[in-house]
């Protein structure tokens, strides 16, 4: 299990590779674009071959990109969905570009029936992969803290999505596992049981979990509220953590952390913390 931080690229990708390198990761997330903002200009050809000779020359791997916070795949809104399609679109050729096996998407909110949002969630992104046909990149759904009217707060909401996806497709989906979200959501992952109730159903469905977003919660177990807090500080503490790593299921996904706080202290220290509980 490599693990990383996700890092800024305001003063350049190779940049952040070094940054990266230097708290200690041995993989990494970026925003592929402005997070805040539907579009982008393109990536210089020269930017993004030098971006991947650093990862290389670092020997770096890039866990994922993760995508616009202004795409909702669940939009009843039929104008606000296609836009989110071609969004999502767009971000899976960044990250195939940049040289990610996905972008890490949330899968929005709607009104109603949960049953049908997930089902609009699995139908865009559905079209969003058909449009990128060929491409190396994927999706990761991304499960959520469930304030309001999120979708993803709980396992069989995103194995809903994945099963709605055509098989032809499912080689380019994955799940990404949030740990603050799923703690706040109601999975106790201070305890096994926690981790069993948050993981089984995934491995029934076959649904792969490629990466995990290892953040300590603020708030408790149930609370739905999304603020992270450093590893072994929070409400899932260390013992928490450590059970992350004893999780078979996880063996093969990549680790980030998603840290407030002040650079390069928020992620040197977080990735130790992980790489203590992984290697000791």
């Amino acid at each position: 299990m490599r693990i990383g931080a996700h890092v800024r690229t305001s003063k350049g990708l190779v940049d952040a590779v070094t940054y990266a390198r230097s708290v200690g990761c041995e993989t990494m997330q970026i925003f592929a674009k402005t997070p805040l903002q539907w579009h982008a200009p393109e990536r210089d050809e020269r930017d993004l071959s030098a971006f991947r000779s650093a990862l290389a020359e670092h020997g770096m791997t890039l866990a994922a990109t993760h995508g616009a916070y202004l795409v909702n795949l669940a939009s009843l809104d039929e104008e606000l969905w296609l836009r989110s399609i071609d969004a999502l679109a767009d971000e899976i050729v960044r990250a195939a570009d940049l040289g990610a096996p996905a972008v890490v998407t949330h899968l929005g909110s709607a009104p109603g029936s949960r049953e049908h949002a997930c089902l609009r969630v699995a139908a865009a992104a559905t079209r969003a992969l058909q449009m990128t046909d060929g491409c190396a990149a994927g999706v990761f759904l991304e499960n959520s803290s469930g304030s309001g009217r999120t979708l993803g707060s709980s396992s069989e909401e995103i194995i809903a999505v994945f099963d709605a996806i055509p098989a032809s497709l499912k080689t380019r989906v994955a799940v990404c596992v949030d740990t603050c979200h799923a703690h706040v959501a109601g999975y106790d992952l201070s305890t096994p049981s926690g981790w069993r109730t948050l993981l089984s159903p995934f491995a029934r469905a076959e649904a792969r979990v490629a990466l995990v977003h290892a953040n300590d919660a603020l708030y408790g177990c149930g609370s739905r509220r999304d603020r992270h807090a450093w590893v072994g500080e929070g409400t899932i503490g260390e013992a928490g953590f450590a059970l992350l790593f004893e999780q078979e299921q996880l063996h093969n996904a990549d680790v980030v952390v998603e840290m407030p706080g002040a650079p390069p202290t928020k992620d040197a220290l977080n990735v130790a913390r992980l790489k203590e509980l992984r290697d000791g």
